[in-house]
Formats: C-alpha cells, sequence, structure tokens
C-alpha cells in the first residue's frame, strides 16, 4: 500500500510540473523581449513602418526611441508617436504619450504643439466643438507661422472629413502666405485649393462666390471657368483671358493652363457618368444586390446640389475573365469612373494591366501589392479584422494568447491573420484548439484549450494506481491572458458558457465582427456576454453615423438586410468615397469617418479601415473607449 501511494504521489507531481511548464511564460519576457527591440531601433524604422501605414508599430518604435532620448529630441519623438498613433486612430495610447511630454523648460514652439495635439486628440474622439475651441484659441496666442499652418491644417482635415471642400479650399487660400518661405509646399498647397473647388458642386461654388473681390474669390472664380470649359470652351477661353487681366500675377493661371484642367492619371475628376459593375447571378449575386442598393441608397441620400452622376449598372459576370469585356462595354457607353467588381479573382484580373484607361474603384483587394494606376481598392477584408483584434489584445496589456477557431478555410484564414500580427507585437500563441462547425457540443476542444483534459487524465491515472476513486476537481491552465474565438453568433453562444463552466470565467475573450449578428438581441446574446469584438459604426447603435439612413434600408428590404446588414454599409461608403478620393491619396493623414470604420488609403491606393471597439454586456454590444 506505502508502495502505491509513494507510486501515486510522484506520479502527481510530474504530470504537475509537466503541465506547469508548458508554454509558462516569466512575466518579464515581454517586457525584455522590447527593450531588445527597442535597443535596435533607428528612426528610419519607425519612418518605414509610418510609410507602410503601420501606425500601432511606428509609434510604438517612436516612443521607444524616445525612452533612450534626451530634450528636446526626446520630445520631439513623443509628439512624432503621439502624431502617428492619433493617424491610426489610437486615442489611447495618444493620450498616455501626450501626458508623458514635459515642455516647461523648453521654448514657446514646444507648448504650443502640444496644445495642437492635445485638440487632435479630441477631433479623434469626436469632441469636434471642444477642439476647435483649443484651435481658435492656439490661433490667436500663436507666436510662430508654424503654429498657425498647422492649427490651418487640422481644420482642413476637419473640413475634408465632412466631404466640405469649399471650407477646405477657404482654410488653404488662408494659409497660402504662411508658406511663403516654403516654394515646394505653398504649389502643393495652391493645387489642392484648385483640386478641392473643381470637386466641388458648381452650385456650391456659385453661392461661396464673394460679392467683393478677393483671394479666395479668385480661386472660386477660376474653378467655375473650369467647369465652364467642359460645356463651352470658347466662352471658357475668354472668360480666362478676362480672369488674367484682373489677376495678372495669380500662380492660379500657371495649375490651369492651357487645357483648363490638368491632372495625373490617378487624380479624379468629378464624373458625370459612372459604371458600377457586379455579378447579377452565380455565388455572388445576393451579396452584391445588397452592395448595389447600399451604393444607391447613398446615392439618393446626396443633396440635390450634392454629388449625382449618372449611375449605369452592369453583369460583371460569374468568371473572372468576364470583367474584362464588362469593363470595356461601360468605356464605350462613356463610363468616366468605375465602381467594381466584387469577386477578388476578377480584381486580379483588372490589377494585371498597368494602367487603366479612367479611375476604378474595386470593391476588393488584389493579390498584386503594389500600385497600379488608376486603381484604388475597398474592401471587407476578414484578415485584416483578425489583426486588429491581435491589436486590440495587445493594447490591452495580454502578452499570452489561446485560439479556438472554426474548421475550414475561414477560420483558417483568420487565424493566420491573426497569429501573424500577434507575433508581430512580441506576443505569444500558447495553445491553438479547432472546433466543427456542425457539432452542438464544443466541450472537447474547449478542454484541449483549457488543458481540463490533461486534468481529467490525472485523475485517472491517479484512481488507477490507487485502485479507488478520488475527490476531484480539474483546474484549467493558468499560462494563457485571453482567448481569440474565430466563431459566428451560433457557435459564439456555445463557447462563452463553455468557458465559463471549465472556470474560465475570467478569461478575455476577442472576436471579430462575425461573433455578431449587427442586430440587438438581448435575449438571444446574453450568453456571448463580456466578450469583446470590433466592428463597423453602421451596426453599433450608438456609432451609426447616417441613423435614418439605416432604419430607410431595414424598412426598405427586411428580410434581406438579415444577412446582409454590413453589405448595405459598404455599398454606401464605395458610393461616399469617390469624391474623397484625391483628399485621401494626396493626404495619407487624413481619415473619412464611413458606414464601415474610418478609413484612410495607404501607398498602394487601398483604402483601410480602422474598426470601433464593443463588448457584449446584457446581451448588447456597448461601446469602449
Amino acid at each position: 500500500m506505502l508502495n502505491n501511494i509513494l507510486t501515486a504521489l510522484l506520479l502527481v507531481f510530474v504530470l504537475a510540473s509537466g503541465c506547469a511548464s508548458s508554454g509558462n511564460i516569466p512575466s518579464t519576457a515581454r517586457s525584455v523581449k522590447n527593450a531588445n527591440a527597442a535597443a535596435m531601433l533607428r528612426v528610419q524604422d519607425a519612418q518605414e513602418l509610418e510609410k507602410r501605414g503601420k501606425f500601432l508599430d511606428a509609434g510604438l518604435a517612436y516612443a521607444q526611441l524616445a525612452n533612450r532620448a534626451n530634450a528636446p529630441e526626446k520630445q520631439d519623438l513623443q509628439f512624432k508617436a503621439t502624431e502617428v498613433f492619433l493617424r491610426g486612430s489610437y486615442t489611447q495610447q495618444a493620450d498616455q504619450t501626450l501626458a508623458d511630454i514635459t515642455v516647461r523648460d523648453l521654448n514657446a514652439s514646444y507648448a504650443e504643439r502640444k496644445q495642437l495635439l492635445i485638440a487632435q486628440a479630441e477631433l479623434a474622439r469626436g469632441k469636434r466643438e471642444r477642439a476647435l475651441s483649443i484651435l481658435d484659441a492656439l490661433m490667436r496666442s500663436a507666436t510662430l507661422d508654424a503654429t498657425r499652418s498647422a492649427v490651418l491644417n487640422t481644420k482642413i482635415q476637419l473640413h475634408l472629413q465632412n466631404n466640405a471642400l469649399v471650407d477646405a479650399a477657404r482654410e488653404r487660400v488662408a494659409l497660402d502666405p504662411l508658406l511663403r518661405d516654403d516654394d515646394a509646399a505653398r504649389r502643393s498647397n495652391q493645387n489642392l485649393i484648385y483640386q478641392n473647388l473643381l470637386d466641388a458642386p458648381e452650385s456650391l461654388l456659385v453661392r461661396a462666390k464673394p460679392a467683393t473681390a478677393n483671394a479666395f474669390g479668385s480661386w472660386v472664380e477660376l474653378a467655375l471657368i473650369a467647369k465652364a470649359a467642359q460645356r463651352q470652351p470658347a466662352e471658357a477661353a475668354r472668360l480666362m483671358n478676362d480672369w488674367k487681366v484682373r489677376y495678372p500675377q495669380h500662380s492660379g493661371a500657371q495649375i490651369m493652363g492651357d487645357r483648363f484642367a490638368t491632372r495625373s492619371a490617378d487624380q479624379v475628376t468629378t464624373p458625370q457618368r459612372l459604371a458600377l459593375l457586379l455579378p447579377q447571378q452565380g455565388n455572388f449575386a445576393k451579396a452584391a444586390e445588397a452592395v448595389r442598393d447600399g451604393f444607391l441608397a447613398g446615392y439618393y441620400a446626396q443633396p440635390k446640389d450634392g454629388f449625382r452622376p449618372t449611375v449605369q449598372i452592369y453583369d460583371s459576370g460569374i468568371n473572372a475573365n468576364d470583367i474584362t469585356a464588362a469593363y470595356e462595354r461601360a468605356l464605350r457607353d462613356g463610363a468616366q469612373f468605375v465602381v467594381g467588381p466584387l469577386d477578388k479573382s476578377a480584381v486580379n484580373v483588372l490589377a494585371q494591366g498597368n494602367q487603366l484607361s479612367v479611375p476604378t474603384l474595386a470593391l476588393n483587394y488584389a493579390e498584386r501589392s503594389e500600385a497600379v494606376n488608376n486603381l484604388f481598392q475597398f474592401g471587407l477584408s476578414p484578415e485584416d479584422e483578425a489583426a486588429q483584434t491581435a491589436e486590440r489584445a495587445w493594447l490591452d496589456g495580454h502578452g499570452r494568447a489561446a485560439a479556438l477557431i472554426a474548421e475550414g478555410a475561414f477560420g483558417e484564414r483568420l487565424l493566420a491573420a491573426f497569429r501573424e500580427r500577434w507575433l508581430q507585437l512580441g506576443g505569444e500563441l500558447v495553445e491553438t484548439q479547432i472546433y466543427a462547425i456542425k457539432d452542438n457540443d464544443i466541450s472537447p476542444p474547449i478542454k484541449k484549450l483549457l488543458d481540463i483534459d490533461l486534468s481529467e487524465q490525472r485523475r485517472t491515472a491517479l484512481r488507477t494506481v490507487l485502485g479507488y476513486d478520488i475527490k476531484f476537481a480539474p483546474r484549467r491552465r493558468e499560462d494563457i491572458d485571453f482567448v481569440f474565438v474565430a466563431a459566428m453568433p451560433r457557435h459564439a453562444r456555445m463557447i462563452r458558457p463553455q468557458l465559463n463552466f471549465h472556470q474560465a470565467n475570467d478569461l478575455p475573450v476577442y472576436s471579430t465582427s462575425h461573433v455578431f449578428s449587427g442586430f440587438v438581441n438581448a435575449r438571444a446574446d446574453h450568453d456571448i456576454d463580456n466578450v469583446t469584438f470590433g466592428d463597423m459604426p453602421w451596426v453599433l447603435p450608438k456609432a451609426r453615423r447616417s441613423t435614418a439612413l439605416n432604419a430607410t434600408i431595414s424598412q426598405l428590404w427586411p428580410q434581406q438586410v438579415e444577412n446582409y446588414m454590413r453589405l448595405y454599409a459598404f455599398g454606401i461608403d464605395a458610393f461616399n468615397l469617390i469624391p474623397s478620393l484625391n483628399s485621401l491619396a494626396a493626404q495619407h493623414t487624413l481619415q473619412h469617418p464611413g458606414e464601415t470604420g474610418n478609413l484612410f488609403m495607404d501607398d498602394a491606393q487601398r483604402i483601410q479601415r480602422r474598426l470601433l471597439w464593443a463588448e457584449f454586456k446584457n446581451g448588447a454590444p456597448k461601446l469602449l473607449e
């Protein structure tokens, strides 16, 4: 009997030791790893990350460089980190960095720059009036032209976010004399004055033209002449000669040139005729209907004097090669701008050429990563959502992850994107388990995920050695900080209760938008309380930007909207992005507040989305900071 007891105790020790060492990482490992990485960082590395649109990584890199620097270089790097965090909508990290910046013993420019960033942080949080109050006060008190220029640039971005192109141009005119010592910046600003006004509806320009000639009025007149040139070239030439007599030294004459509106290949003239290329049959037909209806809903929601081109819809076909014929047919019919296709393989076909005939906004992302002339790309990428989920968990202070994913290609795609981003950030992926989507019992993979099955095996081993049953309380592993779950609502409602049952009720769970149906259903979703997920403003009641339009679509298509809610928002954004493409391409710092998220353009002319974050409370999503 004594030998049996000694054997049992030895077995308990061996099994327990094996479990404790499985993936158990010292709490300091992450900070040491990051410290080592920081030691090797250069400013060029941070700049390269910023250029690639990796704003979280770039901001962290600048912040780490600041930790090694002395004043005033330290403050310069902290300012840069804050700016980059704000570009990526990482407001919490921006606030933390701002709070650490000390400007007391430095010159006035540092205090002014900090006030400017405080205003920009308020804008990022949606506190528009508070931000404008800070900006106006700073404009009055500023001692430096650089500060005044920065204030005006911030106001310009605010106007552009609201598609207020005339107001943006007016601020640019005020900015112009402040750029007198930088010829390149001044030329760029003057080009943007002209471009903003040229992109605005003619009716708004007529109303904005001041009664008495001034600097802003001269630019408005020039834009009106350019628009008239499309209808009456001879009359426009006469008006242009008269304009040159009244403004003989005006830089706009050179910008406009003899051809009235010279633009580069990727500059988008406001189209009068627009083609929408979507599949009308096959696997994507139903989804395409929702995108189409959302696109047209965005069209009809425009004010009468807003962006209202003629829209013609074409069938993009079933096969990828069908897109070429559809695209050429749209061009023969006079399309000046193309939206579509929706299928990734069809976008790949368009991206194979080096240049498209007219500006095109594809509704998916090509596999080719470099920019293609006249091709802009916009999509709802599940992989991007998974990567942002990794960022959110890391920013919340977690370092060790476990993943529970659905079987099949979809789950594998989400896991691959999550894993890649998580490891880039320095996190550890301790365990991964797959569940079968046809099973109603998900407890076996959850037990494996939490090592409950190993605990049960230890009990069985002890019972075999001792020859009798013992009191047993299974314990889950303690070496994970959170679980990444790739699941649709039906499975998510099973997973969270199973985690709770297996003593993991205190373990945070993060997921993508797929965990939420898009409609508040407190009774059904009560089981996924405390799950954090990223989603678009369109489906989060307190974040919607077009509440009336959301309600209208739900009334018009009550059956379809249940399955394709987010695709309606996608269609709306596809339409609303068109007038903003020039601004987004010219200023990668600019964000467009869309229904699918905060949108910005990277160097490859791809529209990227920043999600909002919510957590289920009492069966309903609650917005997080």
